[in-house]
């Protein structure tokens, strides 16, 4: 609907802008006379004024639906524009810059997934940390959340929840089956979905929630995060679990983290990630106060390739207390000194 809306209003501008200048220029001619032809200039070659209007309303009319439809096709680097402007403050890529491939479809089948190793075995602490100001319950069911986003370097996670006070006879952690698993994370310019500041409201890209199936994973289609103000790339996760009667048994929430030279390298390159400036960029890992190096995940791809990166989480929960978890944004201990923040970083 918005391509036949701007369609018509293109051709409609064209038509009565070109039909005007036209009828003034017939009356200017229709004034001239020369001792050779007293006729109005069309008149005299045999055409009338009449005839004139309606080729020239007939040619104007095909040459709008042309320059309508060179806009909606019109290539950009390999890729389609989007008829909509570029969000600000995006701008055409440099001549060097480097575009990512487009959005493979995620396959439809489920992948079999190894059990990972028990947090008594070879496990990093993951830190709860804030889940900070974009927090919006959107309770939006969603494995793809790039939803109709034209750009970015594509990212595929996926985490898996496990129990880790119990562990199997082979002494590998219990999965999590119907825990819930939020994603949020900043656009490629560092803007936020459904924000106001942000002047997203109504957008939901880059958030989802899903439940883990069997085995206890979940996994999320997205794109490498982008920068704002004062902190790292990093993405928010919020981990819930329910009681039978549906209220929350246990809580988590934290932050996951790159390797700079990653980040670096995607945000000096690829486009539309580097229409920021080479060096608007004012926060490193080092230097955000948030950032916890026990969080920082590894990645297999390359931004080059056409499926982007992956990479793996599991999230230990201890789930052999009934009681809540306190959730104050800060990382924390049970009163038996187990920390309700583990993970194994695959």
């Amino acid at each position: 609907m918005q391509f036949i809306h701007k369609g018509i209003v293109a051709c409609t501008s064209d038509f009565i802008l070109v039909v005007v200048l036209f009828h003034f220029i017939l009356q200017a001619f229709a004034k001239m006379r020369s001792s050779v032809i007293q006729k109005r200039p069309f008149e005299a070659v045999g055409i009338s004024s009449l005839r004139m209007q309606r080729l020239a309303l007939v040619c104007i009319f095909f040459l709008s639906i042309g320059r309508v439809v060179n806009t909606r096709t019109a290539p950009f680097n390999g890729e389609r524009q989007l008829l909509q402007s570029p969000p600000s403050p995006l701008s055409a890529p440099s001549s060097n810059a480097r575009l990512p491939p487009f959005f493979h479809t995620p396959s439809s089948s489920s992948p079999s997934y190894p059990y990972f190793p028990s947090s008594a075995l070879n496990c990093t602490q993951l830190a709860g940390l804030t889940q900070g100001p974009f927090w919006i319950e959107e309770n939006i069911e969603a494995s793809n959340m790039r939803l109709n986003l034209t750009y970015g370097v594509p990212l595929n996670i996926t985490l898996k929840v496990a129990n880790g006070r119990l562990s199997n006879e082979a002494g590998y952690c219990v999965p999590i089956e119907g825990a819930r698993i939020d994603l949020w994370h900043a656009r490629y310019d560092g803007k936020y979905s459904d924000v106001q500041e942000e002047k997203t409201l109504g957008e939901t890209w880059l958030r989802g929630y899903l439940l883990t199936n069997s085995t206890g994973h979940a996994t999320f289609y997205t794109i490498f995060p982008g920068w704002y103000i004062t902190r790292t790339v990093h993405i928010h996760v919020r981990i819930r679990t329910y009681q039978e009667d549906g209220n929350t048994a246990y809580e988590d929430t934290t932050q996951l983290f790159f390797d700079d030279t990653i980040s670096t390298a995607i945000l000096a390159d690829v486009y539309p990630y580097n229409s920021r400036g080479p060096h608007a960029r004012d926060t490193y890992n080092d230097g955000d106060r948030f950032f916890k190096e026990s969080n920082m995940i590894s990645l297999e791809g390359s931004f080059t390739s056409s499926d982007g990166y992956s990479t793996s989480v599991e999230m230990i929960l201890p789930l052999k207390q009934s009681k809540s978890l306190p959730h104050n944004g800060e990382s924390s201990e049970r009163d038996d000194g187990v920390s309700y923040g583990i993970a194994c970083i695959r």
